[in-house]
């Protein structure tokens, strides 16, 4: 199939490509990444990588509390550099090197990029998780499962990203969260 083909139409616009190399207003670009992070999200491919985390890695545990997944909700967390920022960061490569590309193309990207490990993930319990989002929770660098650095050497993350990112880069060592878990609360 030709990527390249375009829906014929008798608009003034001529036609809808497949693929595109411009966003044409804001507001079109945030639609477009947000498909981008559901399609991510709700891939089975997305689901087979956090089970692979849990099978093959053993991620089973929130690396604050030790909870583990039988007994809690486990996410993973992107850090310290979010999905939201991935997306933005492919998408940009794309555009920088004038190459066209489908919404399916960033995906595609995005899940490689997290097969191979080259984002960073924290395994933690839904409530900190959470928490971190509600701003009441510093995440140390080191927690970082994955290799984030390889990302940042490999995409130009946008001015406001870096800023947050730098932020989260600072958090070393252990971050006390108020409590301890040692699994013989029953």
């Amino acid at each position: 199939m030709d990527p390249n083909i375009v829906c014929k139409g008798t608009t003034p616009m001529g036609g809808l490509p497949f693929q595109r190399n411009i966003f044409y207003d804001d507001k079109s670009e945030k639609r477009f990444i947000n498909s981008v992070k559901s399609m991510v999200r709700h891939s089975a491919e997305y689901k087979e990588w956090k089970k692979f985390l849990i099978q093959d890695r053993g991620l089973i545990k929130c690396l604050f509390t030790n909870e583990i997944i039988d007994e809690c909700t486990i996410e993973f967390h992107h850090h310290p550099i979010s999905l939201q920022n991935i997306t933005e960061a492919v998408i940009d490569k794309y555009l920088s090197e004038e190459k066209p590309f489908s919404s399916f193309d960033i995906a595609i990207d995005i899940m490689l990029l997290h097969f191979n490990m080259k984002i960073g993930i924290i395994p933690m319990v839904v409530t900190l998780h959470e928490k971190f989002h509600n701003g009441y929770l510093k995440i140390p660098v080191d927690y970082v499962i994955g290799d984030y650095k390889w990302f940042m050497e490999n995409y130009t993350l946008r001015e406001e990203a870096l800023e947050v990112v730098n932020k989260y880069l600072i958090v070393k060592g252990s971050t006390h969260i108020g409590w301890d878990y040692n699994g013989d609360n029953k």
